[in-house]
């Protein structure tokens, strides 16, 4: 199984319960000169064994799932919203959970927001997880911020999007 694949399995294995959005969630980004913060649930950090380039972040909240990775451009052609989603388009379609009829792409800011459901077994059963993967290019680099949510309800949706809504860069010391 590819890297990309058990990537999107993840928010499948992690079932609990649904956290509150809570206080300010900062993610430092090593050796860059910005970190994100957003308004969401308090995520507990997760040691994940990663072989993915340029992970930085994989936290949990109940059935909320986040993470970020940062890494030199994987595509030519530039740092547009255009690009930066041709090139996530080619891994997603790889992905034989993805319910294509979900898949919905938007501008935002610095970027683009994907979103799409997939749904896998588990258990004996099939589960669905929302995610949202907001690709934007920052110093050179190119960034995923991928939420996701298990078994998900309109209020789910209605957090993730006041998480995005939240972004912001800020300025770091690094």
């Amino acid at each position: 199984m590819n890297a990309f694949r058990k990537i999107a399995l993840w928010p499948v294995l992690l079932v609990f319960v649904q956290p509150a959005l809570a206080d300010p969630v900062v993610i430092d980004v090593p050796g860059e000169k910005w970190r994100l913060k957003f308004d969401g649930p308090a995520f507990t950090r997760l040691d994940v064994p990663t072989t993915t380039q340029g992970h930085v972040y994989t936290g949990n909240a109940g059935r909320f799932n986040l993470s970020l990775h940062v890494e030199e451009p994987y595509c030519e052609g530039g740092d547009s919203a255009r690009n930066l989603f041709k090139c996530f388009a080619g891994r997603l379609q790889s992905n034989k959970y993805l319910l294509i009829d979900t898949l919905k792409v938007r501008s935002a800011a610095d970027g683009v927001q994907v979103t799409y459901v997939v749904e896998a077994p588990f258990g004996g059963k099939k589960v669905a997880a929302f995610n949202l993967n907001y690709l934007f290019a920052r110093d050179g680099k190119w960034a995923d911020l991928h939420i996701s949510v298990v078994d998900f309800s309109r209020e789910d949706l209605e957090a993730v999007t006041a998480m995005l809504s939240s972004l912001e860069f800020v300025e770091s010391a690094q």
